[in-house]
């Protein structure tokens, strides 16, 4: 069988083209699917969905070019870069992936197989965007009178990134001292996050925790916090532009090692909490209540194994996680072997030891 470079003979224009895509913003809705791409998160009927890492990135391409027929070389570029793979492996996560969505059942078809193509993803999509940045609403005259000082840093980027920066300095200065703070304390969190998790990380003291939920409120009223609605609760994020701008202040404050440890403890308290005994968390349920962290979980264990992190944090979050990324088909795939946890005996005790 014929071994393919995944990534050797793709052309730099389409690196970049694909690279572009992954920034997309847009919700995906399709049948009784939804498919954000930023949060690598796939949910029927609002319930998130087990699909594992190679499958998601196949899913990802496809829908991007919905109706289009996307090369077995591209498909196997974006899910194994750097990577030297068969045409076997590629069709083995298409079997997976058709399996989570129910293809070929009677009267559902989403991925096409084109004979001596590629694949194709046949089923119409829906696309709706989460709230534009800020910085994007500012057009025209707007953005003409924005102040003429830039984001620190971006002196050298492109004009348009030296708007977004200006359009988000004017919007930063007409911040309270304590919505300050706020904002770029909850930009450690990647993806979403509960106003509870808003609460344990972004308070540094017991009155600031009873003021957490105020500015949040305030903070979405005036656009820098974004909400998504599910069927029982709400989540927050921050949209990426903001995100790295309150990253930036985050740094530059001098607290960002204190805002880390407070989101890795917040994680590791939540999953020691839910499930006391961390074999639950390969449950259905379980598992399912636990996959909207997982992004949350990867940077808060990037974090603690790290020169500036807590390792005794971090070996208890990743024995308490790592039945969820089991459970995920994530273990292998993810970057935490990398971060030694493997070798520590609380982590073999529930399932890291399969990495060895």
């Amino acid at each position: 069988m014929l071994h393919h470079s995944a990534s050797a003979s793709v052309k730099p224009e389409e690196q970049v083209l694909d690279e572009e895509r992954r920034q997309c913003k847009d919700i995906v809705s399709f049948g009784p699917f939804r498919l954000v791409a930023t949060e690598r998160l796939l949910e029927k009927d609002g319930v998130p969905l087990s699909l594992g890492s190679r499958a998601l990135d196949l899913l990802i391409a496809l829908v991007e070019r919905a109706t289009e027929v996307v090369s077995k070389r591209e498909l196997m570029a974006r899910a194994w870069p750097n990577l030297v793979v068969d045409e076997g492996s590629l069709r083995f996560h298409i079997a997976s992936l058709r399996k989570v969505l129910g293809d070929r059942q009677p009267g559902v078809r989403y991925v096409a197989n084109v004979a001596g193509r590629g694949y194709c993803f046949v089923a119409p999509i829906r696309r709706s965007a989460a709230q534009p940045p800020l910085a994007e609403r500012f057009v025209g005259d707007q953005a003409a009178n924005l102040p003429t000082r830039l984001w620190q840093g971006r002196r050298t980027a492109l004009p348009r990134h030296q708007t977004l920066g200006a359009t988000l300095d004017w919007s930063h200065d007409l911040l309270s001292e304590f919505e300050r703070v706020v904002l770029r304390r909850l930009a450690v969190f990647v993806g979403t996050f509960s106003l509870e998790a808003a609460r344990s990380v972004a308070a540094e003291t017991p009155v600031e925790h009873g003021q957490v939920a105020e500015v949040v409120s305030s903070l979405v009223a005036k656009s820098l916090v974004a909400t998504e609605i599910g069927p029982t609760s709400v989540r927050c994020r921050l949209l990426d532009t903001t995100r790295a701008y309150a990253l930036d202040r985050l740094i530059r404050s001098g607290e960002a090692a204190a805002v880390a440890l407070r989101h890795a403890t917040y994680y590791r308290e939540l999953f020691e909490r839910t499930d006391s005994t961390a074999s639950r968390l390969s449950k259905p349920k379980g598992a399912a209540v636990h996959r909207e962290h997982v992004s949350n979980v990867r940077a808060a264990l990037e974090w603690s194994f790290s020169a500036e992190g807590d390792l005794e944090v971090g070996t208890a979050l990743a024995a308490a996680s790592a039945p969820l990324f089991l459970e995920m088909s994530l273990l292998s795939e993810s970057h935490l072997p990398s971060l030694g946890v493997a070798h520590c005996h609380r982590c073999r005790a529930v399932g890291w030891e399969a990495l060895e």
